[in-house]
């Protein structure tokens, strides 16, 4: 036997024997692989599990996200609703005296608009339609009618409007301050606005007719491309 060896003898079932020596030196080396790789092994398993915890945490953060990502955008989309709601709306002096704020539509079946054209030039718009009268028995129709047209900014004070009067912010429009009319089937309607920008800046086209007391029949909003 050589000095600082171990020798590891075998007998096969044929009686023949193996002879295995090996090395002190290979024994402690092969001890140190071993321990290397159990403490990898540990290792490994101790960060799988780090970061198998770690992507749960990750994968419960990004569902609350989800989460609040898709209770902003419902948000979004409702105050985009009201928005789109409140488009158009405008404060007005009933005949009563009330403030009240109203939305585009028809509030009567008495009136109605149509063959609505709008030409424009450099500094101006001009306005044409049909007011025709519904109501039953041909009953003549009184009253005033306003038009507006909206500036792309959609500041109050640069809207254009037909009869000439001022549209302040803050300030009610009054139903006397239209043009009047008279009609018992139907009336053309010549709307000329005068223009401080040019009218490729007004994108929208506000018709509003009232009765003789100050009843809101109808108000139009269009969209307006000149």
């Amino acid at each position: 036997m050589k000095k600082n060896t171990i020798t590891i003898v075998m007998v096969s079932a044929k009686r023949e024997p193996l002879t295995i020596e090996v090395t002190v030196k290979e024994i402690v080396l092969m001890l140190v692989l071993m321990l290397s790789l159990a403490g990898t092994a540990v290792y490994s398993v101790v960060n799988f599990n780090r970061l198998r915890t770690e992507h749960r945490q990750l994968a419960s953060s990004a569902q609350i996200l989800r989460e609040q990502l898709a209770n902003r955008e419902a948000r979004v989309d409702s105050l985009q609703k009201q928005v789109d709601q409140r488009r158009g709306a405008l404060l007005l002096i009933g005949g009563n005296s009330d403030t009240m704020e109203v939305s585009p539509g028809a509030y009567s079946d008495k009136i109605t608009i149509d063959e609505l054209r709008v030409t424009s030039s450099n500094d101006s718009l001009l306005v044409s339609f049909r007011l025709v009268n519904t109501s039953e028995h041909e009953q003549s129709a009184n009253g005033y009618l306003i038009v507006l047209a909206e500036h792309d900014s959609g500041l109050l004070e640069r809207y254009g409007t037909f009869p000439d009067i001022d549209v302040l912010p803050g300030n009610a429009l009054s139903y006397t301050s239209g043009d009047s009319y008279s009609i018992r089937r139907f009336k053309q309607v010549r709307a000329p606005i005068s223009l401080e920008y040019r009218p490729s800046k007004y994108n929208r086209l506000k018709v509003l007719v009232f009765d003789r007391q100050g009843a809101l029949l109808l108000y139009q909003d269009l969209r307006l491309n000149v």
